[in-house]
């Protein structure tokens, strides 16, 4: 009979596992909330840090294929990350965060690297709306 506590505790991982993986997938790439939580990378479409949204846990250099999340009407919003960021707050607990551009050549470049914990409106930093993608570390 020791086999029954051993499943049932299975069991009660795999439900757990299955309740995590249900999260919507909507344009947030960090931990599934609204909130711009500890350990993740959130831009936001306006310079109050509200609004719309996007967040990651990791790096991403292509931001033409990210979407905000609108968390008035819960859904993602048609407005593309990409070149449209107004605000940043870094809460990777690692690394800074740095904010790539690219110029009609092709060629990339740091517009603005942000300390950990840094938070703001990009027009202060004179890099609003320069974002096609972000590294860390």
């Amino acid at each position: 009979m020791k086999l029954l506590p051993r499943l049932a505790a299975v069991l009660a991982l795999a439900g757990g596992a299955a309740a995590i993986t249900t999260v919507p997938a909507h344009a947030d790439n960090g931990d599934g909330n609204v909130a711009c939580n500890s350990g993740e990378i959130c831009f936001y479409f306006d310079y109050s840090l509200g609004n719309l949204r996007r967040h990651f846990w990791n790096a991403d250099m292509q931001h033409n294929n990210d979407y905000y999340w609108d968390p008035a009407n819960n859904r993602q919003s048609s407005i593309k990350l990409m070149d449209t960021a107004g605000s940043f707050w870094n809460r990777d607990t690692e690394c800074a965060i740095k904010i790539w551009d690219i110029t009609s050549t092709g060629d990339w470049f740091v517009t603005f690297t942000a300390p950990r914990g840094w938070k703001g409106d990009l027009r202060t930093v004179g890099k609003q709306n320069r974002n096609n993608g972000h590294s860390r570390c």
